[in-house]
């Protein structure tokens, strides 16, 4: 198992100095590292790199990485920063190892159509370079003029052209990687034919920089093409695209180079913020766009005609338009690659990067769509969730998902996982196509991959990164951890919590019998709290009240529990169902507790406190201690109504040496009046007022709860109703309290004071319950986890935040506050 980024160690002022030795130039300005390196092309994810190091050599990232395994100093090695997986950004202190500088070209053999380039060139600049030799790159991505090279081999991009192509794994014949302790693997062949020993490049094209850096790379290059067309369909449904596919395969062969399809919303989408129009005249459920590259333009558009003439023939298209010029060609490209970006500007986009057989690619967008909707966040007016849409490469089995949302993570996030990532392994799927695992997707490799290969991943990267610098807490390094761990967790704490009130109690009935004696053998005298006496006795006086109480307190131990489980099982719709009823029950159970109480305030605990520690206790008492404790209790007075006992004074004198003794022991038995009085006047019934406060704050978990349900988590309305609602409560108890002089201040602090001031501190879980949430605290404290991960021991502090967002944004009972 590798080491967590949050164990390696932070950057010092002394390695910025060793830093600037090596010859790479440092930056460690915030405002530049925020405005370009610290947070991905489509803003989802952030980072909190205090460094950013840009080498130009490969012996400087040599002496970058030997240094920082040393010093045990986290890498992210970054291209063009314009991945969608966060597999760039670094998540905490990590050194950020920008190849930008690394640009060079260093061969182009024009005769066997071979390139060696620097990790850090630029796809559109290197695709250029090599069209002046006859040549084109073999990999076509819409982000060409951003992303790098050796970016593109690290995260085994597919593009828009692998039909004709292929993948990086055929393209690319050999590589320069730098290890993690600084060692340089030199495999940068440019034979064609190698069988001389394990293929080892292969291990780092699409490891995402957790093996080592990719420094450069040598590529097969293809002939540029001496004629090329597109053309663009209009279709009714998505099964006619599946045939017009297998029609083209057999009509256009050899020649076809890209088979693209995007549906009506992606169009839409595309023309509305790209301000780009629309390849055909009319609208359309389905386009396809199909590019065809030869070398004998006569023969390939005859091949391109029949066809299309085939396609009107079998009534596949309502409507298609070839394009020959180059002008209109690239604008048509230009449309297709704006999706994304389209996409992006409409919304917070959640991208979903799947490899799926064609034949369940439209059943994936309908399931979405139909999940989604029964989570109630999609559909209807107010719903976080704006758009669903899909659009991908046919020839591949490449799709991509959309899933437009006013926010990132939150509500849409746990609705669509791991529900998306199971129904895509359910159907013979992989959880990333082309822009790999990234940040985020590594947590469910398990969904695409055996048990055994994860394990050999494992090992491979324990070999290679025995320390876990490289890129840590991505990629593999997810799939280390338990999925569960959330559900394990509350799981371990449910358990711990029933078994803590079980051995309460048996430490009560001993004590009460006598059994217990401290390390020093002296016997244990429990003197019950005020809040033990008035629960012990309402127990006493009624065992429906102390079944009542446990159940309640069974609720709210197993209730995060319960939740957890019908989210991860059942889903999203479920778990508000399952939350409105057990919000009943606690409902109802509280109104039982109120009446058997005689219209008492129900407080927030209702089993007793534990009063005896078990550290301090010594070996318990033999049974004719009990019997001699008990011949000693006998000769104790036992007061009426507190039923406390006290050593008659007879005893006291004769034991003493005059009145100062009887003065200490008469000033060390007295008692406080709540101590004495009796235990069910601790707490007051209620009058009127009172009671219709206390009934309205019974009831407001279930009022928010089923506000919810109708009109969402995200509606101020549930929320405000809610506050509203406590503040009334509130208001009212106090004034009936106050009016109230049945007992004085100093008696009625200790149970009813304490209750008020519980549900006070409860308020401040309105901070952290959507939408308040989602508004304005979670990006402060999103902020606040920032710094304090870059400050010694605070970043404890920073850890927990982080380690309690998610649980505060998608599960209701850990703010529930009932």
């Amino acid at each position: 198992m590798t080491t967590p980024a949050s164990q390696n160690n932070a950057v010092t002022q002394q390695d910025i100095d060793y830093f600037a030795t090596t010859g790479a130039e440092v930056i460690h300005s915030q405002e530049q590292l925020e405005a370009k390196y610290n947070k991905d092309y489509f803003g989802k994810y952030h980072g909190g790199s205090q460094i950013a190091l840009f080498p130009k050599t490969t012996e400087q990232v040599s002496k970058i990485l030997a240094y920082c395994n040393k010093r045990l100093i986290s890498v992210v090695t970054q291209g063009g920063n314009s991945g969608t997986a966060g597999g760039a950004i670094a998540q905490r202190n990590e050194v950020i190892l920008s190849l930008r500088d690394m640009n060079k070209i260093r061969d182009l053999d024009a005769i066997s159509g071979v390139v060696v380039a620097e990790s850090g060139c630029v796809l559109a600049e290197l695709d250029a370079h090599v069209r002046e030799q006859g040549y084109i790159v073999p990999v076509d991505l819409g982000a060409k003029k951003k992303c790098m090279i050796g970016g593109n081999v690290s995260t085994n991009a597919g593009g828009l052209r692998y039909l004709r192509y292929g993948t990086l794994h055929g393209n690319v014949l050999g590589l320069e990687v730098v290890l993690a302790d600084g060692r340089i693997v030199d495999a940068l062949f440019s034979l064609k034919k190698d069988a001389s020993g394990y293929d080892v490049k292969q291990l780092f094209i699409g490891a995402e920089g957790t093996l080592g850096v990719v420094t450069a790379v040598s590529i097969a290059l293809a002939p540029k093409p001496r004629s090329s067309q597109i053309a663009v369909l209009g279709l009714g449904d998505f099964s006619k695209i599946q045939r017009a596919f297998v029609m083209a395969r057999q009509g256009l062969g050899e020649i076809i180079s890209a088979f693209e399809f995007w549906e009506r919303r992606c169009n839409e989408l595309v023309v509305q913020y790209e301000n780009n129009p629309s390849p055909l005249d009319q609208s359309h459920e389905f386009y396809v766009m199909i590019e065809t590259r030869g070398s004998f333009e006569r023969h390939d558009v005859e091949k391109m005609d029949a066809y299309l003439a085939e396609l009107h023939a079998g009534g596949l298209v309502e409507e298609s338009r070839v394009f020959r010029d180059i002008d209109a060609m690239e604008r048509t490209w230009l449309f297709r690659s704006q999706m994304a970006e389209a996409h992006a500007k409409s919304g917070c986009m959640h991208v979903y990067d799947f490899s799926l057989p064609s034949r369940y690619q439209h059943e994936l967008l309908l399931a979405v769509k139909k999940h989604l909707a029964d989570a109630g966040i999609y559909g209807v007016p107010g719903a976080p969730v704006r758009d669903v849409t899909i659009f991908g490469h046919i020839g591949d089995d490449n799709i991509h998902l959309q899933v437009v949302a006013d926010e990132f993570g939150g509500v849409v996030e746990a609705a669509m996982e791991p529900w998306v990532y199971e129904w895509v392994g359910s159907h013979s799927g992989s959880v990333a196509a082309e822009h790999g695992l990234g940040m985020h997707k590594g947590t469910f490799l398990k969904y695409s991959k055996s048990p055994v290969v994860i394990d050999l991943m494992k090992s491979i990267k324990l070999m290679l990164d025995p320390n876990g610098i490289m890129n840590p807490g991505k990629h593999i390094d997810r799939a280390c951890r338990f999925a569960d761990a959330e559900l394990a967790s509350e799981a371990i704490y449910t358990l711990l919590s029933f078994v803590g009130v079980y051995h309460d109690g048996l430490l009560a009935k001993a004590a009460k019998a006598g059994l217990l004696v401290d390390k020093e053998g002296h016997p244990v005298e429990v003197d019950p709290t005020p809040f033990n006496r008035y629960h012990g006795r309402q127990a006493q006086r009624s065992s429906v009240y102390h079944v009542t109480a446990l159940l309640l307190s069974g609720m709210q131990f197993s209730e995060k529990l319960v939740e957890m489980v019908v989210v991860k099982k059942l889903g999203e719709k479920q778990r508000w169902k399952v939350v409105a009823w057990i919000e009943i029950i606690k409902v109802l159970l509280r109104l039982n507790l109120l009446q058997l109480s005689g219209r008492r305030m129900v407080t927030g605990s209702v089993v007793p406190e534990r009063l005896v520690d078990p550290a301090s206790l010594g070996a318990s008492r033999k049974p004719e201690g009990a019997q001699h404790m008990a011949v000693a209790a006998a000769a104790q007075w036992k007061g009426g109504r507190s039923g406390l006992r006290f050593t008659p004074v007879r005893d006291i004198l004769d034991k003493s040496e005059g009145n100062a003794s009887l003065g200490g022991f008469v000033m060390g038995e007295a008692r406080r009046p709540e101590a004495v009085a009796p235990a069910t006047s601790l707490v007051r019934r209620y009058r009127a007022l009172g009671l219709a406060g206390e009934l309205l704050f019974i009831l407001r978990p279930l009022v928010y709860v089923l506000g919810i349900r109708k009109m969402g988590r995200r509606d101020w309305r549930p929320w405000a109703l809610s506050l509203l609602i406590e503040l009334v409560s509130r208001q009212m108890i106090r004034t009936d309290l106050h009016t109230d002089r049945r007992m004085s201040s100093a008696t009625k602090h200790t149970v009813e004071n304490d209750e008020l001031s519980r549900r006070k501190w409860l308020l401040l879980y309105y901070l952290l319950r959507s939408p308040f949430f989602d508004r304005f605290t979670e990006s402060r404290l999103t902020r606040i986890a920032e710094w304090c991960n870059n400050k010694p021991l605070l970043s404890l502090l920073g850890s927990l935040i982080q380690d309690y967002q998610p649980l505060w944004q998608q599960y209701y009972f850990y703010t529930a506050g009932s």
